[in-house]
Formats: structure tokens, C-alpha cells, sequence
């Protein structure tokens, strides 16, 4: 999908979103003090906007319409559930500093009056906490303390620590310019490096800074010793008249009264404030530019039409205004070639990026396009949107459409050449079979082709004589061993034209393939005869062999040896040894137990030779070759007149039956 035409005012509504994006963002920053709502606002974030593009992308509109009925009751929902967070966070965005570089320009130097009470205090040896308050909120902190927020003053800190007080213990936490909350209690520091002399007072400022990113002063009650603290690395000894300078450095902040030049600019504080965070920067730029455009595609789809391509000639009298297809109108003596895959396939796939109602119009109109070749064009033409007429049912449609091409592009080969269609026979094509494993053979008359009719092109003049000397490249059968052709018994290859018809300018317009069955070869071992015996094989009954005379009749079997390479020097011995095994492991019978009562004949079976003992016969050299092969075969079968027998009764055992004696 393309973007929006109207840049500025695209660029206008991103910035605004991704304005109310970072408020959001800290806001949630700021309200440390619930976890459920920031999981609520991350599942919001990532569930709705992700269900809402699901269900965009895949035009699911009940879920459209059952998370735009959520969203129109969530806001009212989430304000009434969390009206304190939201009390709270939005109370914090009036210490935001880029606010206040603005709203309060004449602020007071807030590092000066902490210092200044720092030092106070170091001289009277006052214990002291105090906590700067920086980019992750201490809000978790300040709850479990006495809420103050007032103004920073040398007197009301120090007043807050001295000894007597009710707020004496525990820490301070300053925001922006303001006391937040006193008696605070902070988290003592686990780290074992740390000398055991260490006081609590010391150790809490050094856990505080280890957990967040605050900053801490400290005063020591024994010694007056001032400490600062950062990342868990505590200052000890800071000399009183550097207080407020390593303050500074510590929380990057400049002397306002600095002789170096006045206060910065507007220019330079909304400057420093763009480069401040700039992960949440980025992440808001993305959050708002992903709900612009979630906004956008709303009313906006695309949609993509598979058009069948159709080839009209001017002379012809055909409609050239088609639904469903992109016809293109040649001259008549301009032959035509596509060189792109999608329309020598025969389609044409075009994405149309519009209004849906528009898009919805077009559904049920038929859209089409026409492409019209002027006389005189020949060469290789690259197809543009622009050259595309649209289509409208069976009217022109001139309005102007988002179009782009659904695949590769439209590519044109324009030549004054005839064309002629060639039916493809088994004659034309040669298949070389220098590859193919011993044991196998190509079965031409099983040889077929993808199209009935293949398409040549070439020069005019010529062109109607290619029947008589029309021939395709010979196809090379690959290296594949007896297990591969066992699996899979064919091979399929696209064919080419000859390299003579090649080289007289001639081609094909269309791409054909050849397929042909590849089976095993069969090698005639030859004939062996053998008497036929009877049996009965049914063991519910009475055995009534002997009621017939035994067979005075040879059989001849003939055997075959399938998808078995043999070398000419082994084949003649092999070929005796398998005979001479047959004769032995082979047996020709009849199952008098399955002859019909008042039936005279019998079928003549023949047991074949399991595949363990006639693969044994073989020679290691051969059967290397046969490993995983499931279609190699020692066939045994009987001559088709020696099929069935005539079965003769003994004629002692019918006078017996007929004196009413039990045979």
C-alpha cells in the first residue's frame, strides 16, 4: 500500500499523535505506583492495535465491529477505574522540566538551597537523607513517608531534620522543585564490599541509588561528613564548599548564575528536550505512526485483481473493453511475446489501492484494463501503469486509480513474425539415456507432453515450414540410482528447441514439458518344463486327491528376471543358474479342494520362489546396486495353454460310489 499523497498534512497528524504517544508514555512513567495499569496499557497497546490489524489485514469485519464497540466504552471505563493514577500522573506532568523551562523561567536554584542546608547541617552534625528524584519515579517511596509537597527551602529541610522533629529519621525525596514527602524509609544496600562501619543512613543511600537512578546526599550524625551518591557509588567526603558543584555534576545540571552567559534560550531547551530520552521519542514516534495509519487503511484497502490476459488484433472485431481480463490490442502484422513469467502464464495481477467503497464498486462491476500496441512499434517495451486504459464492466473508466503491478511487470517483445502451432510427438524429442542405471528402460509410448499444441515463433516468411523439420533438444536423463526410480518411476524435463531451429531465428512461444515412465527392463531367462501334482490345501474336508487320476501332463513355465543389470559376460551363467532354480524351488499344482463339484478342469498354479533364495544367485556386483530398490521381480509364469488341466477320475472309485460304497 502506497503512502498518503497529502505528505504535509500526513507528517502534521503523525506528529501531533506521536505528541500524545510520549504523554502517555510519561504518564505511565510516571505512575510507578500501579502495576496494573501499565500491564493494562501494554495490553491495550499490543492486543487491540494488533487484533485491530489482524482483523484489518484479513477483512474480518465482526471483530472490527465488536473492538470498535470496545473501544468506544474503554476510555470512559479506564478513567473511571483509575481516576487516583491518573490524578497523580497528571499532576506529575506539571514538574515535567521542558514545562518547566517554560512555564517557570525565574525558578529557583534548588541544588543551592540543598547544598546550603547540607552544610548547615554538616556543621552541627545533624543527620540527613536526601533523595533527587530523576527519570524513574520514586513515587513508591514517597507513599510509605509523610507527604510535604512544598516548595525546596534551606529552612524546611533542615527543619525537617532536626533532632526533635517528628520527620527527623528517615529520608527526603525532592522532585523537580519541590519536596515531596519526608520520613521516607529507603532500601539498605546488600552489598558485602561495603566497610561494616558503614551507618545505616549511608547504606540506605547506597541501596536507593543501586535500585533507581537518584541521586543522594548524605550527612553523617558523628562525623559531619558530607556523601553523595550515584549508581551505588558513594562520595564520602565531599568538602563543604563544593556541595552544590558535584550536585551538579551529578545531576547534570548548569549554575544558573554561571558568568559564562545568561540562562539557555527556548531554542536551546526545546532542543535538549528532543535529544532527552530518546528511546521514549522513538517509541512514541512509532506508536503515533502506527495509529495514523492504523486510522488511514480504515477507510483505505487494497485490493489485488488477477486479470487473465487476452491478445485482440485490430482486424479481428473483438471486444477490446473486457471485464476480468488486461486486453491488449496489436496490429496485425505485430507478433507478440511476453517476457514476463506472470503473463506467459496467462494473467496479469494488478493491486489497486483505493476507497473502499470504491474498491467494493469495482468488485462487483468487473474490473478490467486495455493496453492498445501502435502500428510500426517493434522491439522490447516495458508495460507502466500509465499505459494502461481501466475498465469498467464493459465502459471506459477515466478516473484517475492508486495501481500498482501485483507481480513482475508487464514486459513486451514486439516483432514482425508469423506464428505456427506444432503438435508435439514422441518422434521430435530424442532422450539420451547414457545416465540411466543398467536394469531400466524408457517406455516411449508412454511418453506425454503439458500442452496439446505448442506455439513457434519466427520469421514470417519461414515460419510455416517448421513442421517439416520441427524438433526439440535432447533430453539427458539424470544419474539416479535403482531405489530412485523404484520411488518414483518418471521423469519429467522441459524441453527446448532445437539448436538448428535456434540458430534460423525461430522460438517458443510458450513453455512445454515432457513426461515418460521409466520401468524396469525385463530379461528372458527362458523355459523350463515340469509335471503338475495335485493337492488339497482345504483342511476342513476330506482329502479326495485319489479320486483322480494323476496328471500325464508337462507344463511349461516361463521365467523373467526384472530391474536386474546384468553384465554380458555374467548374464549367460546367471540366466542357467536361475533355471536350474527354478526347476528345483519351483512346483506346478492344482488345488483339487477349490474344484467345483461337476467341474472337469482344474487351474494350474505355480508357487514362486521367495526373493531371499533367488537373490542369492546373483552376483555381489549387482545387487550393490539394487539396495532399497522395491520393484526388481524373478517372474515365474505359466504358458497360457498349459493354464488349466483336465482332471481324470479313477474309474474304480466311480463304479464303488455308484454301488453306494464311501470312496
Amino acid at each position: 500500500m502506497e503512502f498518503p499523497h497529502f505528505a504535509f498534512s500526513a507528517v502534521l497528524q503523525i506528529l501531533i499523535l506521536s505528541g500524545g504517544a510520549l504523554l502517555m508514555i510519561s504518564f505511565l512513567r510516571t505512575a510507578r505506583g500501579t502495576g496494573m495499569l501499565r500491564g493494562m496499557a501494554v495490553t491495550l497497546a499490543v492486543g487491540g492495535l494488533g487484533l485491530w490489524g489482524i482483523a484489518w489485514y484479513l477483512e474480518l469485519e465482526e471483530l472490527k465491529h465488536v473492538l470498535q464497540a470496545i473501544l468506544e466504552v474503554a476510555v470512559i471505563v479506564l478513567a473511571i477505574l483509575f481516576h487516583p493514577e491518573l490524578r497523580r500522573g497528571i499532576m506529575s506532568l506539571g514538574d515535567n522540566r521542558l514545562l518547566g523551562r517554560f512555564l517557570r523561567p525565574d525558578r529557583r536554584d534548588v541544588i543551592q538551597e540543598v547544598a546550603d542546608a547540607v552544610v548547615s547541617m554538616a556543621k552541627r552534625r545533624e543527620g540527613a537523607l536526601i533523595a533527587f528524584e530523576m527519570r524513574q519515579p520514586l513515587d513508591g517511596f514517597a507513599e510509605r513517608g509523610v507527604r510535604i509537597d512544598a516548595e525546596v527551602n534551606r529552612l524546611l529541610i533542615e527543619n525537617l531534620f532536626h533532632h526533635g522533629t517528628p520527620l527527623h529519621d528517615g529520608g527526603v525525596i525532592i522532585r523537580g522543585e519541590r519536596v515531596v514527602a519526608a520520613a521516607c524509609i529507603f532500601p539498605l544496600t546488600e552489598n558485602r564490599d561495603i566497610s561494616k562501619s558503614t551507618g545505616t543512613r549511608h547504606r540506605a543511600s547506597i541501596g536507593l541509588t543501586e535500585e533507581t537512578d537518584a541521586v543522594t546526599v548524605t550527612v553523617s550524625e558523628e562525623t559531619g561528613a558530607i556523601g553523595v551518591c550515584k549508581g551505588g557509588e558513594l562520595d564520602r567526603r565531599v568538602a563543604r564548599d563544593t556541595v552544590a558543584e558535584v550536585l551538579r555534576e551529578r545531576l547534570g545540571e548548569t549554575d544558573p548564575t554561571d558568568a559564562q552567559g545568561p540562562r539557555r534560550s527556548w531554542v536551546s531547551a526545546l532542543l535538549g528536550a528532543l535529544v532527552s530520552r530518546p528511546g521514549e521519542k522513538i517509541a512514541a514516534l512509532m506508536l503515533g505512526t502506527i495509529i495514523f495509519f492504523t486510522a488511514w487503511s480504515a477507510v483505505r484497502t487494497q485490493e489485488g485483481f488477477i486479470l487473465d490476459v487476452n491478445v485482440v488484433s485490430k482486424g479481428s472485431g473483438l471486444p477490446t473493453l473486457v471485464p476480468d481480463k488486461l486486453t491488449i490490442v496489436v496490429p496485425d502484422n505485430v507478433s507478440l511475446e511476453f517476457l514476463d513469467k506472470a503473463s506467459k502464464n496467462g494473467i496479469c495481477k494488478l493491486d489497486v489501492d483505493a476507497e473502499r467503497e470504491k474498491i467494493n464498486r469495482f468488485k462487483g462491476n468487473q474490473f478490467g484494463a486495455r493496453l492498445e500496441i501502435q502500428g510500426g512499434e517493434t522491439g522490447i517495451r516495458t508495460v507502466s501503469i500509465s499505459d494502461l486504459t481501466w475498465v469498467l464492466g464493459n465502459e471506459q473508466y477515466d478516473e484517475d486509480l492508486d495501481v500498482e503491478w501485483g507481480s513482475e511487470q508487464l514486459r513486451l517483445n514486439l516483432r514482425q513474425l508469423g506464428l505456427v502451432s506444432v503438435t508435439p510427438k514422441a518422434e521430435h524429442v530424442v532422450i539420451n539415456t547414457d545416465n540411466l542405471v543398467e536394469g531400466r528402460e524408457v517406455v516411449r509410448e508412454g511418453i506425454t507432453f503439458s500442452l496439446s499444441e505448442v506455439q513457434v515463433r519466427g520469421p514470417a516468411e519461414t515460419v510455416d515450414s517448421i513442421k517439416d523439420t520441427f524438433a526439440f533438444e535432447s533430453v539427458d536423463i539424470a544419474d539416479r540410482t535403482a531405489k530412485d526410480w523404484s520411488a518414483a518411476p518418471s521423469w519429467a524435463a522441459t524441453l527446448k528447441l532445437s539448436k538448428e531451429l535456434l540458430d534460423q531465428g525461430f522460438e517458443l512461444v510458450q513453455e512445454i514439458k515432457i513426461d515418460f515412465p521409466v520401468r524396469p527392463a525385463t530379461i528372458s531367462v527362458g523355459d523350463v518344463e515340469m509335471d503338475v501334482t495335485l493337492v488339497w490345501l482345504d483342511a476342513r474336508r476330506d482329502d479326495l486327491t485319489h479320486t483322480y487320476q494323476p496328471p500325464d501332463k508337462r507344463v511349461t513355465l516361463e521365467i523373467e528376471i526384472i530391474g536386474v543389470p546384468l553384465d554380458v559376460d555374467e548374464e549367460a551363467s546367471l540366466l542357467i543358474r536361475l533355471r536350474d532354480l527354478v526347476r528345483r524351488d519351483a512346483r506346478a499344482f492344482v488345488d483339487v479342494s477349490a474344484v467345483s463339484a461337476g467341474e472337469s478342469r482344474g487351474e494350474v498354479l505355480v508357487r514362486s520362489i521367495d526373493p531371499a533364495v533367488w537373490l542369492q544367485e546373483l552376483p555381489e556386483s549387482v545387487t550393490e546396486n539394487l539396495v532399497g530398490a522395491e520393484d526388481i521381480e524373478l517372474r515365474v509364469r505359466l504358458r497360457e495353454s498349459d493354464r488349466e488341466l483336465l482332471l481324470v477320475p479313477v474309474e474304480n472309485n466311480v463304479e464303488n460310489s455308484e454301488d453306494g460304497e464311501n470312496p
